[in-house]
């Protein structure tokens, strides 16, 4: 999250940073669709029943929608004890800037 509470202020995290950009796709991820009252597109479809593999793709599609200054790798993995649970691995990374 961009602003974190830890004393008398809030600590700030500088913008167009890997860590600002890495805290906007988080907050993509963590949020469903229509969780948001004025941004109802903001954040996944929920995957909670989907079938495995999940889709990856499409939920890296979500959030860069709206966060297009990150680039982002997903991969998964089935849980060792519940094959009904998959861990997904996210790796964020700043997008390169186009040449000029």
């Amino acid at each position: 999250m961009s602003a974190q509470y830890g004393g008398i202020s809030p600590a700030i995290v500088e913008q167009d940073t890997l860590e600002d950009v890495a805290n906007c796709c988080e907050m993509g991820l963590r949020y469903r669709q229509n969780e948001r009252y004025l941004v109802p597109t903001f954040g996944l479809t929920d995957p909670v029943f989907e079938e495995q593999p999940v889709d990856t793709r499409t939920m890296i599609a979500e959030v860069l929608h709206h966060e297009p200054r990150g680039q982002m790798l997903m991969d998964q993995e089935p849980d060792r004890i519940d094959s009904l649970i998959v861990r997904i691995n996210t790796e964020i990374s700043l997008r390169s800037a186009p040449d000029a």
